[in-house]
């Protein structure tokens, strides 16, 4: 914003994180538990890396992981379109923010199947505006 605003350069811009962008037609295809933010490194995350790069998920890891979904850890809040920093929260979970070992390969196809088009619309339409003048 400040690029085109404050700045003042002839451009046109737009931000926007792809699980936003793709959320309504996840939710649609009932790929999303909820319309929360999909935690970080979790079963979203895990299940889509499941999908396109197998090789990077370690099962033995997978089987360690405690579940911290249910723990009120201050992440899990419905702010959807912001993003929020309690000071300390990270630091004190185990780096993940909901159970990646409930992840599954197919799950993470379906989702990117919806994700990929879902952007791909969104840069179409970003495409068809107009330019400044």
């Amino acid at each position: 914003q400040d690029i085109v605003n404050r700045l003042d350069h002839p451009v046109t811009v737009a931000t926007g994180n792809y699980w936003d962008i793709a959320r309504p037609a996840l939710l649609e295809k009932n790929l999303l538990p909820s319309p929360l933010i999909p935690g970080h490194a979790g079963k979203f995350e895990t299940s889509l890396i499941m999908a396109l790069r197998p090789d990077l998920v370690r099962d033995v890891g997978l089987k360690r992981v405690r579940d911290v979904s249910q723990d009120d850890s201050g992440l899990d809040v419905d702010l959807t379109g912001s993003v929020v920093q309690v000071h300390g929260t990270w630091g004190k979970g185990p780096g993940h923010t909901d159970n990646p070992a409930a992840a599954d390969a197919e799950l993470g196809r379906a989702m990117f199947d919806v994700i990929a088009d879902a952007v791909a619309t969104f840069y179409a339409n970003f495409a068809s505006l107009p330019g400044p003048k």
